[in-house]
């Protein structure tokens, strides 16, 4: 009997990652919207095991750059922190709102107050422009600080007044944010199902074959942020 050897090669152990945490430094106002090209294409492509911590300490900027950015936060996959380490104001405080966690470091600050704006043209397309700016801003103020201001903080704000908060208040009142958000989100959603619902029952079947309703994909579930 002729003996053979079998050698064994030796396994190979290959890694990649399959998370990233991100950290991106929010230290000049939102002035240009090219500037941010970079951070919307993260939002829009990170993963639901990414994690993207915003530095944040500047004095807001222009509603419209801010905007598109609210918009990707609501989208992305990724689990969302918001670092304040100074000094927040106006759109900076807006931006905070929308992530899924927020951490005040001892000093930071809150200022809030209502948007300020300048237009200019004939005194109808002035006044019509006017009247288009504050529905939207009493909408933004409304979803944006809704469980983080009381009701009547948010009429104050809309008619002037600014609004202070230390990084005590800020973390005290941050939990109450979280659960609002989470309502408001899961009430949106059901409207848009029975919206949706209603949509496809309007539509005739074709030779009375039944018109299945289609199932919307889920929402990402956000994370609670725990009591600071």
């Amino acid at each position: 009997m002729t003996s053979k050897t079998i050698k064994i090669q030796e396994s190979s152990i290959y890694s990649e990652p399959t998370a990233f945490h991100h950290q991106v430094f929010l230290d000049e106002e939102f002035e240009d919207r090219g500037n941010y090209q970079q951070l919307i294409n993260l939002l829009l492509t990170s993963g639901e095991d990414d994690v993207i911590t915003f530095i944040n300490n500047h004095h807001g900027g222009r509603v419209e750059v801010l905007l598109p950015l609210i918009n990707m936060l609501e989208v992305t996959a990724a689990h969302t922190i918001t670092l304040c380490t100074g000094s927040q104001s106006s759109a900076a405080t807006i931006f905070a709102m929308y992530c899924d966690e927020l951490v005040a470091l001892d000093h930071a600050s809150f200022m809030i107050h209502e948007m300020q704006y300048g237009s200019i043209g004939t005194a109808a397309n002035i006044a019509k422009e006017v009247e288009a700016t504050q529905r939207r801003n009493r909408k933004l103020m409304k979803e944006a600080y809704g469980g983080f201001l009381s009701d009547v903080e948010i009429e104050q704000v809309l008619s002037g007044q600014e609004i202070y908060l230390d990084a005590d208040e800020i973390n005290e009142r941050w939990p109450c944010r979280v659960e609002w958000r989470q309502k408001f989100l899961d009430e949106k959603q059901e409207k848009m199902l029975a919206k949706l619902q209603e949509v496809t029952h309007n539509v005739p079947a074709a030779d009375e074959d039944v018109v299945a309703t289609p199932k919307p994909a889920a929402k990402k579930a956000r994370k609670k942020s725990p009591d600071a």
